[in-house]
């Protein structure tokens, strides 16, 4: 079979309406308007069949008998050059149709189910604030490029909010990972995730702790909390019950903020968190269960008249939905205080090593962490009898039933006139009784 019979001079003399042969299945079209074109033909299961290669104007000889290779070695392969040709077309357009934010989107959408709530607006504030504006409707595979996300996107971040701008840019990594397992990025990808940080883009921006140090929660000292719960339930509202639960709980506050009824057994006095509600969810299995002390017992009775069903929110926001994420926070500076509800974690934490005898393990279990090593192995129990006396042992100091030095005594219900007489108890003993 001969190839290349062509040459520049018979093309450029090439009449019009001719169809001429350079071998190997590629012709030159000339239509009587006198435009050029490419063409391959070949048999397929008996029939004739052709497909163009591009107009003359943009391939010339040499990349046409190159076409024209692919599609001999495509046909004696068993495959069909006008198949693949729609093919190709339907990724491309695809590939185009697939924005960014609507790569980012669908993503979110896949995977929300097994985030909390607040970390499903995290995703979409930080895309919403930082990436759509600018890159929102460039296909996602336009958007993995080291100059856009270092130029467009990340580089003005990152010396203003370091931390945002690392979690932005580990959101990115995921999504873009995402589409070209989807077939978004095109078939020449080569898992070149250009948002991943090591071996990437570590050596274009400087390491975020190294421009601002970690900060962790600022945590109010343990021995002002009594003093502090005083004047809060002065404040009327739903902020403030949810504050005080969530101190009481030693919990996070999104924990207290996104609880509907059905976590709660009031009669066993049990909160039980689901697994997927659990910011370790990745590593445990189980849920995590919280002893409701009678200060918290006290709070969802106050709050019960407002239950609708099962699934309401135990603490709405006035438009139904959880109590807003910044309310809690929003409350303390009210107060004067640069606390975090987070922050009272800490509170407990230092209470419970400075002021009690309970061992590490109650209180790393009553903070839902997950016990590593060959202790977490073994250990088959929530401790929730040590932590039942953990957590009336905290709830007393917090009503200031225990100063700080004796607060290393866990007291008897009733055992004293100070226990006895104090309204929480009370209440609690009128709840036992109904």
């Amino acid at each position: 079979m001969a190839i290349g019979k062509l040459t520049i001079a018979k093309i450029k003399a090439a009449p019009r309406g001719s169809f001429l042969n350079d071998g190997g299945g590629l012709y030159l079209q000339t239509e009587k308007t006198g435009t050029q074109s490419w063409v391959f033909r070949f048999k397929r299961e008996g029939r004739d069949r052709k497909t163009g290669l591009g107009s003359i104007d943009t391939v010339d000889l040499q990349e046409a008998r190159e076409k024209a290779r692919e599609c001999r070695k495509l046909v004696a392969e068993g495959g069909d050059p006008v198949v693949d040709k729609r093919q190709r077309r339907n990724q491309t357009r695809l590939i185009n149709n697939m924005t960014f934010r609507r790569a980012a989107e669908t993503f979110i959408a896949e995977y929300e189910p097994g985030w909390s709530v607040t970390n499903t607006k995290q995703w979409r504030r930080l895309f919403e604030s930082y990436v759509y504006p600018k890159v929102g409707e460039l296909p996602v595979a336009a958007v993995n490029s080291r100059a856009i996300l270092l130029d467009e996107i990340l580089a003005p971040l990152w010396q203003t909010i370091p931390a945002s701008a690392n979690r932005l840019r580990a959101h990115l990594a995921k999504v873009i990972g995402w589409a070209a397992f989807k077939g978004y990025c095109g078939a020449d990808y080569r898992g070149e995730n250009m948002a991943r940080w090591k071996d990437n883009l570590e050596h274009g921006l400087p390491r975020p702790t190294a421009l601002r140090p970690v900060r962790h929660y600022r945590a109010m000292p343990y021995s002002e909390i009594p003093a502090f719960l005083l004047q809060l339930r002065r404040r009327r509202g739903m902020a403030p019950l949810a504050l005080e639960f969530t101190v009481l709980a030693a919990g996070r506050q999104y924990e207290t903020r996104e609880a509907p009824w059905s976590e709660f057994d009031l009669r066993a006095g049990l909160w039980t968190i689901p697994v997927e509600r659990l910011k370790t969810r990745k590593t445990r299995k189980e849920p995590h269960c919280v002893v409701l002390t009678p200060p918290m017992l006290v709070i969802l009775g106050r709050l019960l008249p407002l239950k609708t069903d099962e699934t309401s929110f135990v603490f709405p926001s006035p438009m139904g939905g959880p109590l807003g994420a910044t309310a809690m926070r929003q409350l303390l500076y009210q107060f004067g205080y640069e606390s975090s509800p987070h922050g009272f974690r800490r509170s407990f934490k230092t209470w419970a090593s400075e002021q009690t005898m309970f061992n590490r393990l109650e209180v790393e279990l009553a903070f839902a962490h997950v016990i590593r090593g060959v202790e977490g192995v073994y250990l088959d129990s929530q401790l929730l009898e040590r932590r039942a006396l953990l957590g009336q042992a905290w709830a007393d100091f917090c009503l200031g039933l225990t100063p700080p030095k004796a607060a290393n005594v866990v007291p008897l219900w009733g055992s004293n006139a100070t226990n006895k007489d104090h309204p929480l108890l009370e209440a609690r003993r009128r709840q036992e009784a109904d």
